[in-house]
C-alpha cells in the first residue's frame, strides 16, 4: 500500500496509570505495584496507532505550556507524528486505576475542556482518512467541506449520545459504537436497541462489545465477531484502537469483515500491556499474533451486557 497520509483530529491528555495489587474497594485501601505515565485521547492513540502502521500521521489538538503538555508533545515526536497545535490554558491530565487480576480500570478524569482547534483547508485535503472524536465536533463542518473525495472517516462518539455525535454518526461510511451508547440512546434492550438505531442510521454499523468482540448490525440481523480468548492485563483503549485498526484496513482495501476481524486482534494485543499509548501494538506483533476465539452464544451475549448495564445503572 502506498503511503497515506491519515489527520487525527481530537482531545490528548496524560494517563497517570496507576496498578492495583488488589481490587478496589471503595471506602477502602489499595496498594500500588507500579505507576505508568502514557499519552491518553482516542484521537492521540489513533495518530500513534496509524504511525506505527506506516503512515503520514497528522494530530492536530490542544495542549497547554506546562510540564503536561511539554510531556505528551515529546512523547509524540518520537513517532514522527505531524503535530498541529492549538494552545490553551492547561493540559488534561487523567488517573487511571487499574485492577491487577481482572484488567478493568477506573478512570478519574480532569475536568479540562478541550479548545477548539483550527485548521487551514489543505490540511484537510491531504487526508486520505480523518479521525475524529467527540471533543472536537465542532469542526466537523470544515471536515464535510474540505475533505478530498474518497477520504474515510472515523468518529468515535464514546458514550455521548447528543444529537450532534447522532448526526454525525449519519455521514461517515462506517459508524462504530459502544454497547453502552446503543442502551443509553435507546432505553431498551440491546438487541432491540440497535435495530432501533440501525432504522435511525440507515445503513449497516459495528457495536464494539468490550470482551465479547464486536457485532454487525445489518437491516434485520446480527453478525457476531468474537473477541479473542486471553487474559487482558489492562483494558484502557482497547475500544479507541479498535476503531483505529478498523479504519487502517479499510484504507489497505480488505473486506468489510476482515476489517472487524482485524480490529479484534489489535484490541486484544491492546489489552496485553499495560498503559494506553504504550501498549499500542506494531506491525511486527499483530503479525505473530496467534490466539484462539471465544465460543460465544449471541443471546448470551446480549443477556450479559444487558444485566451488567442495568446493575451499573441501578448501583
Amino acid at each position: 500500500m502506498a503511503e497515506k497520509t491519515v489527520l487525527a483530529i481530537g482531545e490528548v491528555v496524560l494517563d497517570e496509570t496507576v496498578l492495583l495489587k488488589d481490587n478496589l474497594i471503595i471506602g477502602g485501601k489499595s496498594d500500588s505495584q507500579e505507576v505508568l505515565y502514557s499519552v491518553g485521547g482516542p484521537s492521540a492513540c489513533a495518530s500513534i496507532f496509524f504511525a506505527k502502521m506506516g503512515c503520514r500521521s497528522v494530530f492536530a489538538t490542544a495542549l497547554a505550556k506546562d510540564k503536561e503538555g511539554y510531556w505528551i508533545k515529546s512523547n509524540l515526536k518520537t513517532y514522527n507524528i505531524d503535530l498541529k497545535l492549538t494552545y490553551q490554558s492547561k493540559t488534561q491530565k487523567n488517573i487511571v486505576l487499574v485492577q491487577s487480576r481482572s484488567g478493568v480500570r477506573t478512570i478519574v478524569k480532569d475536568s479540562v475542556k478541550s479548545k477548539l482547534v483550527d485548521l487551514p483547508s489543505d490540511i484537510y485535503q491531504q487526508a486520505d482518512l480523518i479521525y475524529l472524536d467527540r471533543h472536537q465536533t465542532g469542526i466537523f463542518d470544515q471536515v464535510l467541506t474540505y475533505k478530498k473525495n474518497g477520504c474515510l472517516l472515523i468518529f468515535d462518539p464514546s458514550v455521548d449520545v447528543s444529537l450532534k455525535n447522532l448526526l454525525i454518526l449519519k455521514q461517515v461510511q462506517h459508524p462504530i459504537v459502544p454497547w453502552e451508547f446503543v442502551l443509553a440512546w435507546s432505553r431498551q434492550r440491546l438487541e432491540s436497541g440497535a435495530i432501533k438505531l440501525r432504522q435511525f442510521l440507515k445503513k449497516n454499523y459495528i457495536i464494539t462489545l468490550g470482551e465479547f468482540g464486536a457485532l454487525l448490525v445489518k437491516e434485520s440481523q446480527f453478525e457476531l465477531f468474537p473477541a479473542f480468548d486471553i487474559k487482558p492485563v489492562d483494558v484502557l483503549g482497547a475500544g479507541d484502537i479498535f476503531r483505529s485498526a478498523f479504519g487502517y484496513a479499510m484504507l489497505e482495501q480488505k473486506r468489510l469483515d476482515q476489517a472487524i476481524e482485524f480490529a479484534n486482534k489489535v484490541s486484544a494485543l491492546q489489552c496485553l500491556k499495560k498503559g494506553n499509548s504504550t501498549a499500542i501494538p506494531d506491525k511486527s506483533e499483530i503479525n505473530r499474533f496467534t490466539a484462539s476465539l471465544k465460543q460465544l452464544n449471541l443471546n448470551q451475549v446480549f443477556i450479559s451486557l444487558n444485566q451488567s448495564y442495568y446493575e451499573k445503572q441501578s448501583s
